[in-house]
């Protein structure tokens, strides 16, 4: 009969003999995963795979940073609009439809956008052989950072240098995406879900449309009004980002004959109060928010009359879109279809284009309308103490 010792001993081999098999199967399932979706490559990185496809719908911003080369490499895609949260709304059936000429649109714009990872999404998109019209959401945050400043939960493994990082990508997501390849099937996964976006998108409606809220609002415009013209201490050479990453990527596009429309994404009045009276928001955009904003407007202007084929576009002067909060789901971000339909409507008509001529002007006046802002949401018009 065995000792004591020798069964514990046995059975101890066995647990090490079972731990290396499930390493094994472990790292042999891992390394199939990588030949599969290499080969297979559903993000269409490489020259070699099976061409993937997108689908017709929207896809939402959690998945436009993994397809940038799905689209970029897209023969049918002609019309392609850049820009960070306050632009995802901007659906491709609206750009398609009010777009005249778009044969088919994407929206790669995507939350918290960063000046490093635009870069890398520039990138791709310049070798573009289809892209026609390329639309830029000039936001504040981005503009503000250094040209080398990106997103940390930006997927830039797949867009660098380093073939290696690319092994980053493997998991259960990349190998459902290669089934749907493989199948000829529209790029998808479960938490892909536009839907899911937009109801998450009318929470934030909910909770932003409140009696607090607005009271909040109203007071922080009375409380910042002496203030939220405080002047720029910035210059345009201050304009980092704009200077080494916007305005090179323009002037590329207009080098390949493509139309460039660049436009500012219309924060709400009481954005510039918002803002001053958070401190966390405070520490980002400083006491200068709005004269920042004008400056870096006269600075584009400026920098682009010199560049083929672009135009830059501002809607912020239209006191029914952004004087009126019943259009936010807070106070930089629009949600309301007719004012993402007539901002497409606009850049296609070529109306609220900002020149060097006009420049002055319209700046002037978006500086009066926020100073002299008196609260609006006519979604409590009537309302005990939130009435003008």
């Amino acid at each position: 009969m065995p000792s004591s010792a020798t069964l514990r001993q046995n059975s101890g081999k066995r647990r090490c003999s079972v731990l290396l098999i499930a390493m094994a199967a472990v790292l042999a399932a891992w390394w199939g995963a990588l030949v599969l979706v290499l080969v297979v490559d559903p993000l269409n990185l490489y020259p070699w795979g099976v061409a993937p496809k997108l689908a017709d719908s929207e896809y939402p911003p959690e998945a436009t940073p993994y397809l940038i080369d799905v689209v970029a490499k897209d023969p049918a895609i002609d019309t392609v609009l850049i820009g960070g949260s306050t632009a995802v709304a901007f659906r491709r059936d609206l750009m398609k439809k009010e777009l005249a000429g778009t044969g088919n649109a994407f929206n790669v714009s995507y939350s918290a956008v960063r000046a490093g990872d635009r870069a890398l999404v520039s990138e791709r998109l310049l070798a573009s052989t289809s892209l026609r019209r390329v639309l830029i959401a000039v936001d504040w945050i981005y503009a503000l950072q250094g040209p080398l400043n990106s997103e940390p939960s930006f997927p830039a493994y797949l867009y660098d240098a380093s073939p290696f990082n690319d092994a980053r990508m493997i998991g259960l997501n990349t190998v459902d995406l290669a089934g749907d390849a493989i199948a000829h099937h529209p790029l998808g996964l479960s938490d892909w879900s536009w839907p899911v976006y937009e109801a998450s998108r009318k929470r934030l409606y909910s909770r932003f449309q409140t009696p607090e809220q607005m009271l909040r609002l109203r007071d922080a415009i009375e409380r910042y009004r002496a203030k939220v013209a405080t002047p720029s201490t910035l210059t345009c050479a201050d304009l980092d980002a704009v200077n080494r990453q916007l305005l090179p990527f323009v002037r590329a596009l207009s080098a390949k004959g493509v139309e460039i429309d660049l436009f500012f994404p219309p924060y709400s009045y009481a954005a510039y109060y918002d803002w001053l009276a958070t401190p966390l928001r405070r520490a980002i955009v400083g006491a200068d928010f709005l004269e920042d904003q004008l400056l870096l407007r006269r600075c584009l202007v400026d920098a682009v009359a010199a560049v083929p084929g672009a135009r830059v576009f501002a809607f912020d002067n239209e006191a029914w879109l952004a004087g009126n909060l019943q259009n936010y789901s807070d106070t930089t971000h629009l949600l309301n279809e007719h004012a993402f339909r007539y901002m497409l409507q606009q850049i296609a008509a070529g109306s609220h284009q900002l020149t060097r001529e006009n420049a002055p002007g319209e700046i002037a006046l978006l500086r009066q309308r926020v100073a002299g802002y008196e609260f609006k949401n006519s979604n409590f018009e009537g309302s005990h103490g939130l009435e003008n």
